[in-house]
């Protein structure tokens, strides 16, 4: 009869000094995870808050909250379909990009070859060789002719040399009894690739997959020079397309006769000069009558003429823009200022006419200044 015997556990008593380690060393990565963290959940609690109660700071929720910014964002003519195809580039794109080095790094590790050192010497010398902007645009556009193609997006990116080599390093780490075994059995190379080689990458597929989406995602030069379907534009060109126009117009305006460009991009033109107080502080309340158009001088969103009564705010709590600028007036000066998208919304969506990255174009008229008092 056999008995049975108990199983012991046996701790190993810690040191004092190993219990602190440990205490600071999840303190440590906890205040760490929380700052890689909080700016991803900023901007998901800016996204939920009113964007004029948000000006006044959001911390760790949403200041009035609203869903009105995200329905104004899906309205814009094209975006669905722009992240539509976003997406889908990302998604598509990284899927084959990851298969195909993967696959590509495996035949090249094998010593049967043909002319495998110099592919390899060929792989490598596209790292430190490339033909040059001209070169690439007529073999994508005139040889191949992707242009206008969602394939533009994928196929120049098929192939990476250095996730080649990333993979080909790895796939060479692993064990080579297991390929040997298989073979034993009778699996050839496409087997053993896909039931055995593959599957083990994962952690290298997972790292090249994270790469690779990412620059699809952040990619928008390719639609700049290759597509003009707008049915094809991507949301990161859309996003291009308002600052560029942005940056345009105020390099234009800045040689216009009378306009005056601050180091931070701030324009401003003055119609009338005042001869009152000044603003000298961003704490002081101002008051002032104003008109909100953008750069085509026809779409006006905001007035506060036609809603009958100025506008009284201090300047601490405006966008910086209007900080900026109305400091530099005295009351009854009327001005104009061309506030760039950094000093503005940015890339705020603030209404249908309002999209992000627009200058904004405000004639204001500085009716008076109340000074801060501590």
């Amino acid at each position: 009869m056999i008995e049975k015997q108990e199983k012991t556990k046996h701790w190993i008593k810690k040191h004092p000094s190993e219990y602190v380690f440990d205490t600071c060393n999840i303190i440590f990565l906890a205040l760490f995870a929380l700052v890689c963290l909080y700016p991803f959940y900023y901007i998901l609690m800016y996204s939920l808050s009113d964007p004029n109660a948000a000006r006044m700071g959001v911390t760790f929720y949403p200041r009035d909250f609203t869903l009105e910014n995200f329905v104004t964002i899906f309205r814009l003519p094209g975006l669905t379909r722009a992240t539509f195809i976003s997406v889908a580039r990302t998604v598509v794109g990284s899927t084959l990009t990851v298969f195909l080095c993967a696959f590509f790094a495996y035949i090249i590790s094998k010593e049967q070859l043909p002319l495998r050192k110099t592919i390899w010497i060929f792989v490598l010398a596209t790292m430190y060789v490339g033909a040059g902007l001209v070169p690439w645009y007529i073999v994508i556009r005139m040889i191949y002719q992707l242009h206008n193609t969602f394939w533009v997006y994928i196929i120049p990116g098929l192939m990476s040399a250095w996730y080649v080599i990333l993979f080909k390093v790895y796939i060479e780490s692993l064990p080579a009894s297991m390929e040997e075994s298989a073979k034993i059995d009778g699996a050839g190379y496409i087997t053993i690739f896909f039931r055995i080689i593959f599957p083990l990458c994962t952690p290298i597929v997972a790292t090249i997959f994270v790469f690779s989406a990412v620059g699809q995602w952040n990619s928008f030069f390719d639609n700049h020079i290759f597509v003009t379907d707008e049915r094809l534009t991507t949301l990161q060109y859309i996003l291009y397309q308002y600052l560029k126009k942005a940056e345009v117009f105020l390099a234009k305006n800045k040689k216009q006769e009378g306009v005056v460009e601050l180091p931070s991009g701030l324009q401003y033109k003055i119609i009338k000069e005042g001869t009152g107080i000044q603003p000298t502080s961003p704490a002081d309340t101002v008051t002032v009558h104003y008109i909100g158009t953008l750069t085509d001088g026809t779409t006006e969103f905001d007035n506060t003429y036609t809603r009958g009564r100025p506008y009284t705010t201090p300047l601490d709590r405006v966008m910086s823009g209007w900080t900026e600028g109305l400091q530099l007036f005295k009351e009854g000066t009327v001005a104009i200022l061309y506030i760039h998208p950094n000093l503005g919304f940015g890339a705020e969506q603030k209404s249908e006419k309002l999209h992000a990255n627009s200058v904004l174009v405000y004639e204001i008229e500085l009716i008076k200044v109340s000074k801060y008092e501590k």
